[in-house]
């Protein structure tokens, strides 16, 4: 269990993030500019890894003696672990400490997104709950009162103002969180909000979080490596049109796989609704939604190929509920 103080978070983020956006730096520099600056991408490269170090050790040893807990479960910690691994590798790669000659300068690129990308969600998701103001853990009459379900779970609830439109999300952790804003406490009545309440809990019973953005990771970065890994073996066509082909078919197949990426996020959400609406009636889902409509949450009732949630009428169908009829057998 590590303690948090949000005075020991600034201190010890604010070097984290430092280090993390001057490996990015270097790791998205052209390897010319890297040889041509050699020293100074090399000092850049140790002050990154000094201001890691200390973040670290700042928040290892002096953050305990904060009060507000974090709770990191085995798997996040594993997580940890194998994204700095793999960062530290594609590091290593960039400035040909390993000899790869069969690895391309673009192979190495896609290889340093897709590590830093994993060691950002390992390292920073399980903070993103500190950010926001007037922060207040609800008590156990809340839980009972709403979903008491969820009374002996390792879940804890906060109200927070959020500076945009308001929402609720779910962080997971070994004792996760469920995060909810102010407004909706206040606008949506007991069964609408448990229905919400429970929709986050099926994400951290099924660590969607965690899935779901592996998921992305892989469509946007694996994607371009396996194209750059082929490209040495298979031999491509010198005729311009036959190369034009080429390269629009693997756009092609790119923007599916990424279409694909946002159709998981889309099934993951209709799963939650799914599990949510065995608890709670469907006139109080159908309120709830269009409750969500008249805060702005929703303000559409179709969606791009590229949407992370399904459209309204989508939500509604998957739940079977006819709209011009609330009860459902």
């Amino acid at each position: 269990m590590i303690k948090y103080g949000g005075l020991s978070f600034l201190i010890h983020a604010t070097p984290e993030m430092l280090g993390l956006f001057i490996g990015a730096y270097i790791g998205l520099s052209n390897w010319g500019d890297i040889k041509n600056n050699y020293n100074q991408y090399l000092s850049l490269f140790i002050l990154g890894i000094i201001l890691i170090i200390f973040a670290g050790a700042f928040e290892t040893y002096i953050t305990p003696f904060f009060t507000i807990k974090i709770n990191l479960d085995k798997e996040l910690i594993y997580m940890r672990i194998i994204s700095l691994l793999l960062l530290i590798l594609a590091v290593l790669l960039k400035f040909d400490v390993l000899s790869t000659p069969f690895l391309s300068y673009n192979l190495k690129k896609y290889m340093f997104a897709f590590s830093f990308g994993l060691f950002f969600y390992a390292f920073l998701k399980p903070h993103v709950d500190l950010i926001f103001v007037n922060k207040k853990r609800l008590t156990s009459k809340f839980v009972t009162e709403y979903v008491p379900e969820l009374t002996n779970k390792k879940i804890s609830f906060y109200s927070v103002s959020m500076p945009f439109k308001p929402n609720l999300f779910a962080v997971k952790k070994k004792e996760s969180v469920i995060i909810i804003d102010d407004s909706l406490i206040q606008k949506l009545n007991e069964n609408e909000l448990r229905f919400f309440l429970l929709h986050e809990y099926s994400h951290i019973k099924d660590n969607d979080s965690l899935k779901m953005h592996l998921v992305s990771l892989s469509a946007f970065t694996l994607t371009p490596f396996v194209f750059f890994l082929l490209m040495p073996i298979i031999k491509l066509p010198s005729n311009i049109i036959l190369l034009l082909i080429v390269v629009f078919l693997f756009i092609l197949v790119y923007f599916i796989i990424i279409a694909l990426n946002f159709k998981f996020k889309r099934n993951c959400e209709l799963k939650c609704d799914t599990y949510a609406s065995e608890y709670v009636n469907t006139k109080y889902i159908k309120s709830a939604f269009e409750k969500f409509i008249e805060l702005g949450i929703f303000d559409y009732k179709s969606r791009s190929i590229l949407s992370s949630h399904p459209s309204l009428n989508e939500r509604l169908n998957n739940l079977n509920i006819n709209i011009n009829n609330d009860n459902r057998s």
